[in-house]
């Protein structure tokens, strides 16, 4: 496998490895023996037949649009438009240029010519066949498209549910005009076969059409399994990527009259598909299938390829890191030289925070269940036991046999961990908000709540806990890390406080850090803080004067849900993988 990292590292950062987890695959395109996707994270490149991933690389921010033209690859996402040679994914460091650094909302290479539209609804034509190494004039669009159809000399902008527009290319001024369709549905794309035009209209399913000159006759509306959202034609038949649908095969023997002749269910969601001669590669962000279109009148079920999980929470002891994959359970991944996994236990979904108390994981999932699980072989996760809570829990902490977990419904609830057998409720405080967060110091808690507030809650008598101090705050601080006399909070809408808890009876807020992105988690080196903050990518955050904590750089990966420090790696969890860099001084 090929890695090739193309970021700009700030100084003090050194990337040394991945491990790729999956990705979101959202679009695609493909030659005669290769699969272009891009992942989520950047490109990966898949053998057409086996499904087997031959490369891939990594870019800044979060890429999800493709196209291909001879040689050259052009991705689109969250940090703009990049061109990269096809060539150079051979080579340790490929050639990548940035040709546009708005979000691109759509992209579409419609004969020698590349069309791209960004988020702020500026349509751009490049005729790179033509040699043009620069976007031409911007048009400006009424709102962004999600899809780019050109067809004759028209290009069709799909905007969701803005409708429809279309631009005349051979008009003397380039204008963009709304094409009226009675119903104005959602509409996610377009495909046109003779004189029929065919709608992707989402929840609305497969509406048939007429053209007019700047309307649309319906014909007929077909309603389909789940959301239709992307459609190719093979000879009569229609294919359509329709989200919890999955893939469905519309039989068009009558163009009027579409017939739905096939269902296919995959792991995810159908978002879009691939055409490759009488191949059909179906996205669904958690993996890619393959139709075989040649089978006709239906469909052949291929291969599936899904990936390892979604990264969230990472946490680490010793050489081992464990990573709560979302519905592919936990992870524990190896520390050497390079990152490896080396466990797992998947029989659990929608893991999104774990807790390490000596050799076991405790795992907080979507479903307001518990998970403990033993790490002593790391090779071989084993299920201890579990606890399904009343309401849902956001945070937990231990002391000895005790676990005290925030629970939004119920306050602060006190367990007893049963070395034999389940967990025993012993006490509770409750009070007027929702718990989120919660940190112990000796027979003390510290609890984050909402209506914005931390509560110090005296819990000796586990029995009778009892509220000793409150300290009114203006955000609702989801998160909490405990630092010897500090307290640090995050809150998800971009902020990091600093608590003095010195005084327990009397904690103070000594700041408040305003941040970019929505920060998730974060884990101390020295005198700095590491925030995941999602598509924001990582802040490094000075917290040697914790009276005015200073943002320092910010490390362009992500999204990052999870940070991690051991010896001096940084470990970043984003939801396609987990990304490892030596911190230099």
């Amino acid at each position: 496998m090929i890695l090739a990292l193309i970021l700009l590292l700030q100084a003090g950062f050194e990337h040394t490895s991945s491990l790729l987890l999956g990705g979101y695959f959202q679009a695609g395109v493909a030659d005669e023996d290769l699969l272009y996707v891009a992942d989520g994270r950047g490109v990966s490149i898949f053998d057409r037949r086996t499904l087997n991933r031959h490369a891939e690389l990594m870019l800044s921010g979060r890429t999800n649009l493709i196209a291909r033209y001879e040689s050259s690859i052009f991705v689109g996402g969250s940090r703009g438009l990049a061109v990269i040679d096809a060539a150079g994914f051979s080579q340790a460091e490929p050639q990548v240029e940035w040709l546009h650094t708005e979000p691109i909302t759509a992209l579409e290479l419609f004969g020698r010519k590349l069309w791209f539209a960004d988020a702020n609804g500026q349509l751009y034509g490049m005729d790179i066949g033509g040699g043009e190494s620069s976007p031409s004039t911007p048009i400006q669009l009424p709102m962004p498209p999600v899809r780019i159809v050109g067809n004759g000399a028209r290009l069709y902008l799909a905007a969701d549910t803005g409708g429809l527009f279309v631009l005349d290319l051979e008009a003397k001024t380039l204008q963009a005009k709304k094409v009226a369709i009675e119903g104005d549905p959602a509409v996610m794309d377009i495909l046109i076969a003779d004189q029929t035009v065919y709608l992707a209209c989402a929840e609305q399913g497969l509406w048939v059409s007429e053209p007019r000159r700047n309307s649309l006759k319906v014909v007929t509306r077909i309603e389909a399994a789940g959301e239709v959202m992307s459609l190719e034609l093979f000879d009569d038949r229609i294919a359509a990527a329709a989200g919890t649908g999955d893939f469905l095969l519309f039989s068009i023997a009558d163009p009027d009259e579409p017939v739905e002749i096939q269902r296919e269910r995959f792991p995810g969601m159908g978002l879009d598909l691939v055409k490759a001669d009488e191949d059909c590669f179906v996205l669904t962000g958690a993996g890619i299938g393959h139709m075989d279109l040649s089978t006709k009148p239906l469909a052949g079920h291929g291969l599936f390829y899904r990936g390892a999980g979604s990264g969230y929470d990472i946490l680490t002891r010793g050489g081992v890191a464990v990573l709560a994959a979302g519905d592919a359970g936990i992870r524990t991944v190896g520390l050497g030289d390079s990152l490896s996994f080396l466990g797992e236990y998947s029989q659990m979904s929608g893991c999104r925070r774990v807790y390490l108390f000596g050799s076991q994981v405790y795992v907080l999932t979507t479903s307001n269940m518990m998970y403990v699980v033993e790490i002593k072989d790391p090779k071989r996760p084993q299920k201890r036991t579990f606890l399904q809570f009343a309401s849902a829990a956001s945070g937990v902490d231990s002391e000895g046999e005790m676990l005290l977990a925030a629970e939004h419904e119920r306050g602060v609830g006190i367990w007893w961990r049963c070395p034999c057998g389940p967990f025993k409720e012993q006490g509770r405080y409750s009070f007027g908000g929702q718990a989120l967060d919660v940190k112990i110091r000796d027979k003390l808690a510290f609890v984050s709540a909402n209506p914005p507030a931390m509560y110090v809650i005296e819990w000796s008598d586990s029995t009778n806990p009892e509220e000793v101090a409150s300290l009114a705050l203006e955000r609702d601080y989801e998160r909490l890390y405990a630092d010897e006399d500090l307290l640090f909070g995050l809150d998800s809408s971009g902020a990091l406080a600093v608590i003095n808890v010195a005084r327990p009876t009397r904690p103070k807020k000594l700041a408040v850090l305003e941040l970019e992105g929505s920060p998730t988690a974060l884990a101390r080196y020295e005198d700095y803080m590491f925030i995941a903050a999602q598509d924001a990518g990582v802040h490094v955050v000075d917290i040697s004067k914790p009276q005015s904590p200073e943002l320092v750089t910010t490390l362009d990966v992500g999204p990052a849900m999870g940070v991690a420090v051991f010896d001096d790696l940084l470990l970043v969890s984003t939801l396609y993988s987990i990304e490892a860099y030596r911190i230099q001084p």
